[in-house]
């Protein structure tokens, strides 16, 4: 599905340059198979995530689990704990993948989210133009 929905309705948005945002994405199935209600074979997921197309950036929103757990009780307090971690580590092993800190207010995240974006497609611009070489952008910082 992964695959299909690539070749039939992404790729033509990205050759435009256009922006293509999911809330999740093929990763999730290694970090939560439960959710998606997976049940095969651990080497399978791995193997579906290497080999399908790769999202240019990703951008995690993540928290420590009692604030997680204060906005969200979908699972016991153990399994955020264990998710924040998955998805922390999974993310800092990606080319261009960024954690920003989800237990500011509203507002700061989506804001580091923003600057993320922006400074990508900066960077993605000036690569596709030769204009400089291509440089990922920083994570946001906070003072």
């Amino acid at each position: 599905d992964w695959w299909t929905g690539h070749l039939v309705r992404l790729s033509d948005a990205r050759a435009r340059g256009r922006l293509v945002v999911f809330d999740r994405c093929l990763l999730d199935l290694l970090v939560d198979p439960r959710r998606h209600r997976y049940r095969g074979p651990r080497w399978a997921t791995r193997l579906a995530a290497r080999l399908a197309p790769q999202p240019e950036m990703v951008v995690a929103l993540n928290a420590d689990a009692a604030t997680l757990q204060a906005r969200e009780r979908e699972v016991p307090a153990a399994e955020s704990a264990r998710q924040a971690a998955a998805y922390d580590a999974l993310v800092r092993k990606l080319k261009a993948g960024y954690v920003v800190d989800a237990s500011q207010p509203a507002s700061a995240v989506a804001a580091d989210v923003a600057a993320l974006i922006a400074a990508y497609a900066r960077t993605r611009s000036a690569r596709r133009l030769k204009l400089t070489p291509y440089a990922a952008p920083a994570p946001p910082a906070r003072a």
